[in-house]
């Protein structure tokens, strides 16, 4: 059983490796894994749940790609942003981005964009290109006194791991 997991597992994460990045709107271009055409097999949906709820962050942050976009499940914005959180909390930069960029909407939670900045820069600050690219469309929308907060959130942050 393990082993048929395990084969399940990699071929999700195969695919799910495989889907490019796509743009999202609100003057920032946040990249995320293009949907497939067709829809998810449930019993991949379910390999790639088991994985999450394990605490792997990439079957996390694409099970929140999978929430967002309503590929193979219900679209649920609210359950997007809790793996992207989950995902983002370790340290996967997508899912900083894609939490970020959900901050900077009101998609899922609250709109932040002090949080939106802070999940941005710590994605860049490891080199992560949509980052990189999306930090200056976030700032030109806060104050000084707010980029200064992100920064510093950003300095403390520190990754959690699965438990």
């Amino acid at each position: 059983m393990p082993a048929m997991i395990g084969g399940t597992l990699r071929k999700v994460v195969a695919f799910l490796l495989f889907v490019g990045f796509c743009t999202i709107a609100s003057e920032v271009a946040a990249h995320a894994p293009e949907p497939r055409q067709d829809q998810a097999e449930p019993r991949d949906i379910e390999a790639l749940r088991l994985a999450a709820e394990q605490g792997d962050a990439e079957a996390q942050a694409d099970l929140g790609v999978m929430y967002r976009d309503g590929k193979g499940i219900p679209q649920d914005a609210v359950e997007a942003t809790r793996w992207f959180r989950l995902a983002a909390d370790q340290g996967n930069r997508g899912a900083q981005v894609n939490l970020g960029v959900m901050y900077l909407r009101g998609e899922g939670t609250s709109q932040d964009v002090v949080q939106a900045a802070m999940w941005h820069y710590l994605a860049a600050e490891r080199g992560f290109p949509p980052a990189e690219a999306n930090v200056p469309g976030i700032e030109a929308q806060m104050t000084a006194e707010q980029i200064a907060e992100a920064q510093r959130l950003a300095r403390d942050w520190t990754p959690t791991t699965p438990e």
